[in-house]
This record gives structure tokens, C-alpha cells and sequence, in this order.
């Protein structure tokens, strides 16, 4: 692993590591993600993903509220409200309304 080291501006802390993004957190610890983030997001194997979701629904259904609704913002056109399906594999996906089992 790279060296890590610490950088404080603005009352931000930054986190920097060479293997890794940058992970920045404004000081009341809030995370601000990277440009390239979605609420949904292919994801790799192992970690946490729908498949290990208290949200899962059989194999492709998410049952998460928000998620649904950000589903149906994306479609084109966009819905009101979205189907929940995964566009993923359940092991290869993941929203920022997981929630472990």
C-alpha cells in the first residue's frame, strides 16, 4: 500500500492514499463521493451488494422506498415510480440504501 497521509484545509479532513480514491469529509464527518457516484452502482463481487440487502426481494427486486423512486427518476421517460428491479446481478450491484441483513 501507498503512504498514507493526512491534509487539512478549510476545516476538511482528506484522506489520501495511493491505492485508493480520495475519501474527503467535511468536519462534521459527512462524506462528499466522487464525481463518477450514482445512488446505484455496479459493484465488485465479495462486498456489500443487494445480494446481501435486507431490501432483496427473491433475486432482483429491491423493496427499498427510495430506491424505487430513484429507479422511476432514471427511466425514460422518466416515472414517478420505478419497477425496483436490479439492473444487475444482486451480487454485482448496490444503492446507497443498503442495508444489511
Amino acid at each position: 500500500m501507498g503512504s498514507d497521509k493526512f491534509n487539512w484545509t478549510d476545516g476538511d479532513i482528506e484522506f489520501l492514499d495511493d491505492d485508493v480514491e480520495v475519501v474527503k469529509k467535511d468536519a462534521i464527518g459527512d462524506p462528499h463521493l466522487s464525481a463518477d457516484h450514482q445512488a446505484g452502482m455496479i459493484v465488485p463481487k465479495g462486498g456489500s451488494s443487494c445480494a446481501n440487502c435486507r431490501f432483496l426481494v427473491g433475486n432482483d427486486e429491491c423493496s427499498e422506498p427510495n430506491f424505487i423512486a430513484w429507479d422511476g427518476a432514471m427511466a425514460t421517460p422518466p416515472k414517478l415510480k420505478g419497477s425496483g428491479k436490479l439492473p444487475a446481478p444482486a451480487t454485482e450491484y448496490c444503492s446507497d440504501w443498503w442495508s444489511g441483513k
